[in-house]
This record gives structure tokens, C-alpha cells and sequence, in this order.
């Protein structure tokens, strides 16, 4: 990952007249959450990667796939820091 930080988001979102709700791991070039937070005041979207990732067993998270995505304001309820490491394995 280059300079930024990995958050987990949660959204609320309706879907045919039902309420969902999901979060997701997000990576960006935002280095907290006030500057994420930031960014999308002022633009109302920020690219960056969702990561799927696995248990490393010792307390951490391992990236097992990284797929784009970008974040937006319509139906964001939480930005967090992600609790814990996360490490991608050597290609």
C-alpha cells in the first residue's frame, strides 16, 4: 500500500424498499480519517481499493484481493480506523 490508510466504512443503503446495511474494508491515499473525511466533503467521492482480507491468525489481517471502489457520501453512516495490522504476502 502506498502513504494512506485502511478504515472500515459502513453504509446504509435501500434496496427495493428494504433497508441494508454493510461495511467494508477501504484503502485509500487518505492518511486518517479527518483528512478521508475531508475529501469528501469537498469532493463527495474518494477512489481507493476494498480489500478482502483474512485472518492471519495472530491478531492481524492478511489482503487476499484488492478490488477499486470508491467511496461516496450517500448512505455513509461510519468511518473507523481499521483495529489491528494489515500485510499483503509477498507476490
Amino acid at each position: 500500500m502506498t502513504v494512506g490508510g485502511v478504515y472500515r466504512v459502513q453504509y446504509d443503503i435501500v434496496v427495493s424498499g428494504d433497508r441494508k446495511s454493510f461495511a467494508m474494508s477501504f484503502e485509500c491515499e487518505h492518511a486518517s480519517v479527518a483528512e478521508l473525511a475531508a475529501a469528501l466533503r469537498c469532493d463527495g467521492i474518494v477512489a481507493g481499493h476494498r480489500l478482502d482480507l483474512v485472518s492471519d491468525g495472530r491478531g492481524g489481517s492478511m489482503i487476499r484481493k484488492r478490488s477499486g471502489c470508491a467511496l461516496g457520501l450517500a448512505g455513509l453512516v461510519t468511518i473507523q480506523d481499521y483495529v489491528g495490522s494489515v500485510w499483503e504476502p509477498e507476490e
